[in-house]
């Protein structure tokens, strides 16, 4: 369990698909993350790297680069290159998708 992340609010689980070091350092997240209702990730920004959600389940509200957009189960955000984002579940029931976090730079 993560709390509060990237100084966010509630609680989310992340559950590691593969680990960092099987990506030979090209990556160091590939991982099903579970939100429960109220959670949010914090604003963050991704330099050096790029961050990919694909959504399977629930529903969202993610913040990129000033734009909030909902977002449900077979949506997809991809973030990166200085750019920063936020996600909060916006439903009664957990908000369920793909991370993945690899290197750009």
């Amino acid at each position: 369990m993560v709390s509060n992340p990237c100084d966010g609010k509630g609680e989310i689980k992340i559950h590691h698909l593969l680990e960092k070091d099987d990506f030979k350092g090209k990556c160091y997240l590939f991982g099903k993350v579970t939100m429960y209702p109220g959670s949010a990730i914090g604003l963050h920004v991704h330099d050096d790297d790029e961050e990919i959600y694909y959504i399977t389940k629930g529903r969202g509200r993610v913040i990129d680069d000033n734009i909030t957009t909902e977002v449900g189960p077979g949506d997809t955000v991809v973030t990166g290159g200085g750019s920063k984002h936020a996600l909060e579940n916006m439903g009664d029931g957990e908000l369920e998708f793909i991370a993945v976090i690899h290197y750009i730079k």
